[in-house]
């Protein structure tokens, strides 16, 4: 259900009932963090700028492994929630924790602070949160739309603004700087300047197999790969303005569900 690529060239997964893989010598070994295990289940596998492990589990809220240390951040130290579905990063290091129904907590070196409906957040329960270059957190939340953290304040992009559905399950920015988003009608893509349109890409136009967009990564080459629910693996290639359907490889895959891109 995730998959991280860690500092050292690692590959981890997080399988659907909590496991962390590692891929080391062409084969899958489990990831031992201590302090969690047999306990809660993962959700999610995150790895900061400072070369800190991040576990986020269902009940068990975040736990940090960093300096030969494990801290926990749950409720009970002002966590969002014990549940936690994703991280990201800000531009001054500090990590951000989405949780499934109590919006999105900010851990500091001063502690922890919540946000929100009663403060600014537009949904309790947060998907994904990326940064932009302009340093700016985009925070998809499952039945809010987009918030768009810019240092102060959020700013909200729903469904009012263009936006085809209020869920956003993937968010990323390409090399050209336009914001890409996953949602369950398919892609929104959002240009970097004023005279840049809203752009969607959905089955109806046939260029999708699948309107639900579980996961979206940019590769070196500036292809857009486009994980999907029942679709299989999609590219998107900027040159030509096509989406092609790699059929091969998503025969492999399940029920041609896509969870994660690295």
């Amino acid at each position: 259900i995730d998959a991280v690529r860690l500092a050292d060239g690692r590959l981890c997964f997080v399988e659907d009932r909590g496991t962390i893989r590692v891929w080391e010598k062409e084969r899958f070994v489990e990831l031992h963090l201590p302090g969690w295990q047999d306990l809660f289940v993962c959700n999610t596998l995150f790895q900061d700028s400072r070369g800190g492990i991040w576990v986020g589990t269902r009940g068990g809220g975040a736990f940090r492994f960093a300096n030969g240390k494990v801290d926990q951040f749950s409720p009970a130290n002002g966590l969002a929630s014990g549940a936690v579905y994703c991280f990201g990063e800000d531009n001054e290091g500090q990590v951000w924790v989405g949780s499934m129904d109590g919006g999105v907590s900010m851990i500091s070196d001063q502690g922890v602070r919540t946000y929100r409906k009663s403060n600014g957040l537009h949904g309790t329960f947060v998907r994904c949160i990326e940064r932009d270059r302009e340093g700016n957190l985009l925070i998809g939340t499952n039945d809010g739309g987009l918030d768009i953290f810019k240092g102060d304040r959020f700013v909200s992009f729903g469904t009012a603004d263009g936006l085809s559905d209020p869920q956003v399950w993937a968010v990323t920015e390409d090399d050209r700087g336009r914001r890409w988003f996953g949602t369950n009608a398919g892609i929104v893509i959002l240009g970097d300047g004023p005279e840049d349109d809203l752009r969607v890409i959905s089955a109806q136009q046939g260029m999708l197999t699948d309107n639900f967009i579980w996961c979206l990564r940019e590769d070196d080459k500036g292809f857009m790969w486009i994980g999907t629910d029942h679709g299989g693996l999609l590219r998107y290639d900027p040159r030509t303005d096509q989406v092609s359907n790699d059929v091969e490889l998503s025969a492999t895959m399940a029920e041609g569900k896509i969870t994660a891109l690295e």
